[in-house]
C-alpha cells in the first residue's frame, strides 16, 4: 500500500498560520529560511499520520502561540484511491478522521487504518530518519535490511581474497567496508 502525500494543508501549526501546498506526482523539496516552517510542516505531517505530538501534554507545542486550535489535512494517492486525513487539534483535544473520496470512512478506525495502509510496511519511519543524523540514519538503514556475509557470499564477490574476511560480525556492509 504505497501512498503519497498530494497536497498538504495546514491552518495555526507551529509557525505556520495558514498554508495550501500542492504535492506534484513526481515529488517535491521543501525549501526556506531558517524559522520558516519546514520542520513545522514534517512535525504536521507525522502528527496527521501518527498522532505523534497530539497528546494532552503536547498539543501546545504543536499549536501556533497564541490560538487555541489547529487542523492539519493531508490528501494521499495511492494504488486503492485517494483519502483524506483530518487531523484537529485544540487545547482540549485531539481527533482524526480518513475519509475516501465518497466520504465513507474505514472500518477499522482512522488510527489503525493509518497504521496498516501508510505506515505499517514501512522498513524505516520516514519522519525519524529525515531527523536523525547521518550516523542514525545509515544504523537505520543497515538494521531495516539485515545481510550477513557468509563464506560463499565473499567467495562470489571477493573471488581473490585468500583467507576471507577477518572479521564478519556485524552488518555484512560493515564488514567489507572494514576490509575495504
Amino acid at each position: 500500500h504505497v501512498m503519497r502525500i498530494s497536497r498538504f494543508r495546514a491552518t495555526n501549526i507551529g509557525r505556520i498560520e495558514s498554508m495550501d501546498v500542492e504535492i506534484p506526482a513526481a515529488g517535491g523539496v521543501v525549501l526556506g529560511c531558517n524559522m520558516s516552517g519546514k520542520t513545522t510542516m514534517l512535525e504536521a505531517v507525522e502528527a496527521a499520520l501518527e498522532a505523534r505530538g497530539v497528546g494532552k501534554d503536547d498539543r501546545h507545542k504543536l499549536l501556533k502561540r497564541g490560538t487555541e486550535k489547529g487542523e492539519i489535512i493531508l490528501d494521499l494517492d495511492g494504488i486503492d484511491g485517494a483519502v483524506t486525513v483530518r487531523r484537529h487539534l485544540s487545547t482540549k483535544n485531539s481527533s482524526v478522521t480518513v475519509k475516501d473520496a465518497n466520504g465513507g470512512e474505514p472500518a477499522s478506525g482512522p488510527q489503525t487504518w493509518l497504521k496498516d495502509h501508510v505506515l505499517g510496511g514501512l522498513p524505516i519511519h520516514p519522519m525519524r530518519f529525515f531527523k536523525a543524523d547521518l550516523a542514525e540514519q545509515k544504523r537505520m538503514i543497515l538494521e531495516a535490511r539485515p545481510l550477513v556475509v557468509d563464506r560463499a557470499l565473499e567467495q562470489r564477490f571477493f573471488p581473490g581474497l585468500k583467507d576471507g574476511l577477518v572479521d564478519r560480525s556485524g552488518h555484512g556492509l560493515v564488514a567489507v567496508e572494514r576490509y575495504h
